[in-house]
């Protein structure tokens, strides 16, 4: 599943960050403010704890999700159509039909909250391989972030990458035969102060596309 330039957002700029083991590409502008204002207030009442992720005893996440699901969304029309725009954005960025992508999933950092390194693809133990598919590329998106700290960092290519409100990242999470690929292992960094007096905070969008229509309605 290659990445297209079709999904790349207003100004259809994109910028490959490195190309090798696997394609990671910079999309500066893919969110329009006035979609990150609809989404933002799409979220508001869903937020939740994250799903717990251990390894071992360690908690390898400490941030809350919302998942932008139809049938969960407030009523005002501006928040259906942004979450229906970023799907529509993100299966044309990865070549795939709309019915790919999962619903688009916020992620809401406070104050030193991080996500340890981790893949998006599931392993041949996952259960949901045999409801929806692989997971097979991600998409994602900044919608807020504090001046200092939240990174997202992929050890594998020792890069990390500042967050910029509207920009977005997207990486193929399988190479041409379907086999996962782990050198797309990647965390979000805690979120620090910066001495602003603002309590700090970072606010991103999940886009995942399978490799068959996901099971709906979403």
């Amino acid at each position: 599943h290659g990445l297209a330039t079709g999904g790349a957002g207003a100004d259809a700029s994109v910028t490959p960050l490195v190309l090798e083991p696997f394609p990671l590409l910079l999309l500066p502008r893919w969110l329009p403010q006035g979609e990150v204002a609809a989404l933002l207030e799409a979220a508001e009442g869903l937020w939740e704890p994250s799903p717990l992720a251990v390894r071992g005893a360690a908690l390898l996440r400490s941030s809350e999700s919302a998942v932008l699901a139809e049938g969960r969304l407030p009523g005002s029309g501006r928040a259906a159509e942004a979450v229906q725009a970023v799907r529509q954005r993100a299966a044309d960025l990865f070549g795939l039909p709309v019915s790919h992508m999962e619903p688009p999933q916020l992620v809401r950092y406070g104050p030193g909250a991080f996500y340890a390194p981790h893949v998006d693809w599931g392993s041949a133990d996952d259960p949901s391989l045999w409801l929806a598919g692989q997971r097979v590329a991600s998409a994602l998106a900044y919608l807020e972030c504090s001046d200092a700290g939240g990174a997202t960092h992929f050890p594998a290519l020792g890069l990390r990458v500042v967050p910029e409100p509207g920009a977005a990242l997207a990486w193929p999470n399988v190479d041409a035969r379907g086999t996962p690929l782990g050198a797309t292992e990647h965390e979000a960094e805690p979120v620090v102060a910066s001495g602003d007096g603002f309590p700090p905070r970072k606010v991103a969008l999940n886009l995942w596309a399978r490799d068959r229509p996901v099971p709906g309605p979403w």
